[in-house]
């Protein structure tokens, strides 16, 4: 998330990553943070969001859950490890999480770029998001 500016990609890359806090571990400070969120997003964007940004936000919580998912999924292979075939396992699957959370990653950026950059549109460069 860009500190200074947040465009509305960054504040909703980080709602939807804080709906997955919020689902797997609770936290008033998560909840908080989450309204924070949704009153500057509502308040910028005079209450409503295009349907276009709509469709992007859900793609954009479901590539963020599928990252949550193989990263708790890469956690278990770590602690699975321990002979020499659960090494060779465990390898082979740690490789292929580590491309799918890459492919995932990148995707999770083109959605941040597009909705921070002309409202989702992928020809538009440079317009403000309402």
């Amino acid at each position: 998330m860009r500190l200074m500016n947040p465009g509305l990609g960054e504040y909703l890359d980080r709602l939807s990553i804080l709906e997955l806090k919020l689902a797997h571990s609770g936290g008033q400070h998560f909840g908080e943070e989450r309204m924070e969120i949704l009153q500057k997003l509502f308040g910028e964007v005079g209450g409503s969001l295009s349907r276009e940004v709509f469709v992007l936000y859900s793609m954009l919580a479901a590539v963020n859950a599928a990252i949550w998912q193989a990263e708790d999924e890469l956690r278990v292979v770590r602690a699975k490890a321990g002979s020499v075939d659960e090494e060779q396992r465990a390898t082979t699957r740690a490789a292929f999480l580590g491309m799918y959370l890459q492919t995932m990653n990148d995707k999770r950026a083109e959605l941040v770029h597009r909705l921070s950059v002309g409202g989702g549109r992928a020809d538009t460069e440079g317009e403000k998001l309402t």
